[in-house]
């Protein structure tokens, strides 16, 4: 979708804000490179349509405190937030079942779902992946999921980060896609 500031606008008016209204956007300020001016630059594109927008970039211990005070059943703190997920393994339900699953902490879902999200038939598609043994079919089904999540906005990705590893000329890394740097993971070069 392209940036259509003056589009944006319109939507706002026919949505009944046709002066915009307020908006605070919580962030990490030292979580990782360039986070701050990140959520400065999306609060800059939200004060373009019309938005007063502030943006409060906070350290990340601050930040994740804060997001985690409102709990299952009470509001949450932030209306929104900017921040990075990263899953150990790679796989796209890890990370759906932590930001995007309804929340239920008896089953450990939904532990960061700060918006407090929830789509049954999500759900149901991240069960079916939990279950399902065939390698295609567990593909199938997390795409599936992936897509009803970005369809119906559960989260917004804005960017993503890339790393970077510098290694001494007799070692070799084989870098994770969470940016984790394991001991275990570094080899003497062949």
């Amino acid at each position: 979708m392209a940036y259509d500031p003056a589009g944006a606008r319109r939507l706002l008016s026919e949505a009944g804000y046709p002066d915009g209204f307020g908006l605070t956007i919580q962030c990490t300020a030292d979580r990782f490179a360039g986070d701050a001016r990140g959520c400065q630059a999306m609060g800059q594109m939200f004060t373009a349509i019309g938005l007063r927008t502030t943006v409060e970039a906070v350290p990340a211990a601050t930040f994740f405190r804060r997001a985690a005070s409102g709990g299952v059943g009470r509001a949450p703190e932030f209306s929104v937030s900017a921040s990075m997920f990263a899953t150990t393994t790679g796989v796209a339900a890890e990370g759906m079942t932590t930001l995007v699953r309804t929340i239920d902490a008896a089953r450990g879902h939904g532990a960061s779902n700060r918006g407090g999200f929830s789509d049954p038939e999500l759900d149901a598609l991240l069960k079916r992946t939990e279950t399902e043994m065939d390698d295609g079919r567990r593909d199938a089904l997390m795409l599936q999921a992936v897509r009803r999540a970005m369809d119906r906005m559960a989260i917004i990705p804005v960017f993503f980060v890339r790393s970077a590893w510098g290694m001494n000329r007799g070692l070799t890394l084989v870098p994770h896609g969470d940016q984790y740097t394991m001991a275990t993971g570094i080899r003497r070069a062949e």
